[in-house]
């Protein structure tokens, strides 16, 4: 999760914070949404109005990252992989 800000919006930083955290609740309290874990960020990022490109800087970036189906390679170093008991 990102949250960002545009120059010159009062308490920038702190600002883009509050809303990555009125998204968290958004998804957990309104939208009953499960995940084991939502990383929000420590820290805004501001930006200078019309530096992602024509886009609006004034957002909450949120990246889904699918579960894999079976175990797989790409699990490895995960934090939150445990392996399945064997049957």
């Amino acid at each position: 999760m990102a949250a960002n800000a545009e120059v010159g919006e009062q308490d920038a930083q702190d600002l883009a914070t509050k809303r990555a955290d009125h998204v968290i609740h958004l998804l957990t309290d309104n939208l009953q949404f499960n995940a084991p874990t939502i990383n929000p960020p420590t820290k805004g990022n501001v930006y200078p109005a019309g530096a992602l490109g024509r886009e609006d800087v004034k957002r909450v970036e949120i990246d889904f990252l699918p579960a894999c189906p079976h175990e797989c390679p790409c699990q490895m170093g995960d934090p939150l992989y445990k392996p399945s008991v064997p049957r």
